[in-house]
């Protein structure tokens, strides 16, 4: 069964529908955040004005602990829809990185050039890996001109 609401409401009661639901929603969305801002700084001025000496001497030994903690995946954060920002360990990760393309780019070539292909294949392959570390040894040498 099918209910066409053309049938009963007038588009202009539909468009008033549709606005009023809007709206609604907005500002219940609007107030609830207003009130979880405004409950996070009463619970942080109450943090502020309660920390004690011996509470804040509490704190760098836990920042400690939970560096020793870390594991690469919580270290090297990547900007995403929660974080406000890429952790400083990923900046500097992509810093070192961009700072050491030279660096890799002769790691990669060296490990290309010296890498034992023949070891790896099967006797009968041999021929097809001469032609390929041939071509990449020319394609190199060639990137090493430039």
């Amino acid at each position: 069964m099918e209910i066409n609401i053309a049938e009963y409401l007038s588009h202009e009661e539909v468009r008033q529908i549709v606005i009023d639901t809007i709206r609604g929603r907005t500002e219940k969305m609007f107030s609830e955040r207003v009130l979880s801002n405004m409950a996070y700084n009463c619970a942080w001025k109450i943090l502020d004005d309660t920390l004690t000496d011996e509470a804040l001497q509490t704190i760098e030994p836990q920042v400690k602990k939970i560096i020793g903690e870390l594991t690469g995946s919580s270290l090297f954060r990547k900007k995403n829809a929660w974080d406000a920002e890429e952790s400083v360990a990923y900046t500097e990760l992509q810093k070192a990185v961009s700072d050491n393309i030279p660096l890799i780019h002769k790691k990669v070539r060296d490990v290309i050039e010296n890498y034992n292909y023949e070891g790896f294949l099967q006797p009968d392959e041999h021929q097809f890996v001469d032609v390929v570390v041939e071509a990449l040894k020319l394609g190199f040498s060639q990137m090493s001109d430039r």
